[in-house]
C-alpha cells in the first residue's frame, strides 16, 4: 500500500527529501521532471496553491495543496532562497 512505500522510504532514504519528493509527487500526480523545477516562490501555502508550467503542454497549471503536502513544504522550503528549487537534483 501506499503507507508502506512511504515507510520503507523514509526509512531508507540515503537523503531527507527522497521522501519528501515521493510525497509531493504522490499527492500532486505531478510528473517528475515537473516536480524538480518547482522553486520556493511557486508555493503559496497561505493561499493553498502551486504554480506550474506543464511540461507536456507548456500551460500554466495551478496544484492545491492538502494539509500532508504543507508540512512537506514547509520543511523543503526552510532556509531557502525564493529562487532555489524545493526538491534538489545532479545531472
Amino acid at each position: 500500500t501506499r503507507a508502506q512505500i512511504e515507510t520503507i522510504l523514509i526509512e531508507k532514504s540515503r537523503l531527507p527529501h527522497y521522501a519528501n519528493m515521493f510525497v509531493f509527487l504522490s499527492e500532486t500526480g505531478v510528473r517528475i521532471s515537473e516536480a524538480l523545477t518547482i522553486q520556493k516562490n511557486d508555493c503559496d501555502l497561505e493561499k493553498g496553491i502551486i504554480f506550474l508550467v506543464s511540461k507536456k503542454n507548456g500551460k500554466p497549471r495551478y496544484l492545491g495543496i492538502t494539509e500532508r503536502l504543507k508540512a512537506v513544504l514547509t520543511e523543503q522550503t526552510k532556509g531557502k532562497k525564493l529562487t532555489d528549487r524545493l526538491f534538489p537534483y545532479s545531472k
